[in-house]
């Protein structure tokens, strides 16, 4: 347990270089005719919600539910386990089902079947893994299709529980709709963060298409999101092809789903730039406005990307502080360099970039005011201490807090007989830092 230490405010106020962004809950985008659309934006590194809409109302995720079916045999499977799909489980795919259209024999590794559930979105596929899992997990190898479905069923709840799918219910490994499968855009989110950080997952869901060969068929699966496709050509659809309006540089997957006259389509979305990373879910876009699906994610991720960045403090490599002290025995500079030991990460107001202010405050048992105003040690610091914090803040809501230690020992001497100013130089890197004012003791 860390011992609570007193803390006296020494000065200040830090002008951050922080170009950053947020706004409460979506306020700042237009939901127009997405007012009835279940919507659930965070930033992935801070967990800010950027845009929430019907963010709990109970829907139909779809195929949406593959990715959670996925998570939970990861579980039982290693990648490169065998799965054969079987003449019992193609009977076992319901009717107007998204397919990989797989071949009954075919042999496939558990890597395979991702590619094949994550790109055509095949139930077939994703009915194939539930009952390999399910046989797996049970030990039972000859447990019949339906049983296999239905333990697969309550592995998936269990798994859901676990990572905090709090509002959702599912049935089925392919979310084939009507069937008692339930979720909220809050819960699919929570599942699209989960999945981001899968790399099997992850690197399935960014490609465009993939070929596959097993056993007895070649395969040529294509990506059914549109965000990641610059061309729509490769649909080889008729009804649509050319330039895709709605791709973005900057999305990197996720996964489609489509309840039909009974919910509507969902997508769960996500982008980077390489500095912030943006997870988002659509549920219950309704068939009058399907191809609004793509206007409203690709609108999302611009305005995310325009409203909101991601900044942190007290880079650990990086950022120090500098304090000049009036003790003889130090070096000539008379001064101490502390290093930061903890940092911050947030997503911030764009229009507050460089606002952010930090008080600098000093522990009272390391530190004291000298009778002429300057600071001095008061005690020996040791290598690893923590002397000093940096309470960061955004117009007077507290980001978080960084704490400063010294990598080298500094020990108390003597005061010096020159007269120092009573200001703290605090030196980061890519940041300046403005004196203001000291404050008196505080406690943390």
């Amino acid at each position: 347990m860390q011992k609570a230490r007193s803390f006296a405010l020494i000065a200040l106020a830090i002008l951050a270089c922080a170009p950053s962004s947020v706004r409460a809950y979506g306020a700042e985008f237009d939901l127009g005719n997405y007012s009835d659309v279940g919507i659930y934006v965070v930033e992935a590194s801070t967990n800010r919600v950027l845009v929430a809409n019907n963010e709990d109302r109970i829907y139909e995720p779809a195929s949406l539910t593959k990715l959670l079916s996925i998570l939970t045999a990861m579980d039982f499977l290693p990648l490169d386990a065998k799965i054969t799909y079987t003449e019992e489980i193609k009977a076992s795919v319901r009717p107007n089902s998204s397919l990989a259209r797989l071949v009954v024999g075919e042999n496939l590794s558990f890597m395979q079947i991702i590619y094949a559930m994550l790109l055509p979105s095949g139930n077939d596929a994703a009915r194939a893994l539930g009952v390999a899992c399910a046989r797996e997990a049970c030990s039972e190898p000859d447990l019949s299709v339906n049983a296999s479905l239905e333990l697969f069923a309550s592995l998936m709840n269990a798994k859901a529980e676990e990572i905090g799918l709090e509002s959702s219910h599912f049935t089925n490994p392919d979310g084939f709709p009507g069937e008692g499968t339930y979720s909220t855009a809050k819960d699919m989110a929570k599942l699209g963060l989960m999945a981001m950080a899968c790399q099997p997952i992850a690197e399935t869901a960014s490609l465009r298409y993939a070929y596959i060969s097993t056993n007895l068929a070649n395969h040529i699966w294509v990506n059914t999101n549109n965000l990641i496709q610059p061309n729509l050509d490769i649909y080889n659809d008729p009804q649509r092809g050319g330039d895709n309006i709605y791709f973005s540089d900057i999305a990197t997957g996720l996964k489609t789903g489509n309840a039909g006259d009974i919910g509507g389509r969902g997508l769960l979305f996500t982008a980077s730039d390489g500095a912030m990373s943006v997870c988002g879910a659509l549920l219950h876009v309704t068939k009058d406005m399907q191809e609004s699906i793509w206007s409203a994610s690709s609108s999302i991720i611009v305005f995310a990307y325009d409203a909101y960045a991601v900044t942190s403090f007290g880079d650990g490599d990086n950022s120090y502080i500098s304090i000049p002290v009036a003790n003889r025995a130090l070096m000539e500079k008379q001064e101490i360099r502390l290093h930061a030991k903890t940092q911050i990460t947030a997503c911030l107001p764009s229009e507050k970039a460089g606002s952010a202010t930090a008080e600098i405050v000093a522990a009272s048992d390391a530190f004291e005011i000298t009778p002429n105003g300057s600071l001095a040690l008061k005690k020996d610091i040791e290598p690893g201490e923590v002397v000093l914090l940096a309470i960061y803040c955004i117009d007077g809501d507290e980001i978080g807090i960084v704490e400063y230690f010294s990598s080298t020992p500094y020990l108390k001497a003597s005061y010096k007989d020159a007269s120092l100013i009573a200001t703290v130089a605090i030196l980061f890197i890519a940041a300046s830092t403005n004196v203001l004012r000291r404050k008196k003791s505080a406690q943390y």
